[in-house]
Formats: C-alpha cells, structure tokens, sequence
C-alpha cells in the first residue's frame, strides 16, 4: 500500500528544475534487509578501500535517487 502510494505520487510530479529538465528515478528501499553494518555504505556509499571487502567505489542510495526520489520502507 504504501509503496504503491509513493510510486504512484512520484509519477506525478512534474519537473523538478526550471529549464524543464526530467526528475531524476524512483527507487524503493526496504530499510530492514540492509544489515545495521551496510546500512550506512548502502545509504551513503563508500570508497575503495574503506573497510575490508570495499574494492570499488559504491555511490550510495541518496546520490543515486539525486533528483528523484528515494522510498525508505520498514524503517523501525
């Protein structure tokens, strides 16, 4: 339900720039799958090497929902 309701609000919303540029994507989330260590890799994103088993820069959710919008489900 709930989701189904942000997705369908995400959809309907216009330009968020002025020069008319398109918003940026909808991504979805459910907050308890990430584990308490990843969360805030997976939210945040990291770079090479930040901790063991980081072997490539990771972007993150929020820099990848930029412009768009980020559903964070079942936070608790």
């Amino acid at each position: 339900g709930k989701e189904i309701v942000a997705r369908t609000i995400a959809a309907g919303r216009g330009p968020l720039d002025p020069d008319g540029e398109q918003p940026g994507a909808y991504l979805a989330v459910n907050i308890a799958s990430l584990t308490p260590s990843l969360a805030s890799s997976a939210l945040f994103g990291h770079v090479r090497g930040a901790f063991t088993g980081a072997t490539r820069d990771h972007e993150g959710l929020f820099m990848a929902a930029s412009g768009g919008v980020l559903f964070l489900d079942e936070i608790g």
